[in-house]
């Protein structure tokens, strides 16, 4: 029986942390555009656009998405605003690409990469660390839930 309440024990704190794995990535991110971007911007639209779904903006503009080449970054988006983990959205994209649905979105290695990119293309969007960024050339957005 003590047997029995160790596992059960060892189960429940193990539950208890993979339900709490937020706690283990970034605070949280910020999303930047390219400055003509006007669109109201929510969680249900980040979703469609990171899952391919939506593909113009409202005045017609092409959507051009992006990822942050990070992991813990990758992770706190993908999980909160897609709910998926880093490997299913990966894993989702290829099979995308297999059946001739899409491509799979390029990465940005740095902010300052990102900020430069999406300063210069028309109808960009990219997911970045939250951090204070002081520019002009584009659309800094956060959300809240």
């Amino acid at each position: 029986m003590n047997n029995k309440f160790f596992i059960t024990l060892c189960m429940l704190i193990l539950f208890f942390l993979l339900s709490c794995t937020q706690c283990l990535y970034a605070d949280d991110v910020i999303f930047i555009m390219h400055k003509q971007v006007k669109d109201p911007i929510k969680p249900s639209i980040i979703k469609k656009i990171y899952l391919g779904k939506v593909s113009r903006w409202n005045d017609n503009q092409r959507v051009r998405f992006y990822t942050f080449d990070s992991d813990d970054t990758t992770e706190t988006f993908t999980k909160k605003y897609l709910s998926k983990s880093k490997r299913q959205f990966n894993k989702y994209w290829k099979r995308q690409v297999f059946t001739g649905k899409g491509n799979i979105p390029k990465s940005i290695k740095s902010v300052e990469e990102a900020i430069k990119i999406v300063s210069k293309t028309k109808g960009a969007i990219v997911y970045l660390p939250e951090q204070k960024i002081d520019n002009e050339t584009i659309r800094i957005v956060s959300i809240t839930n």
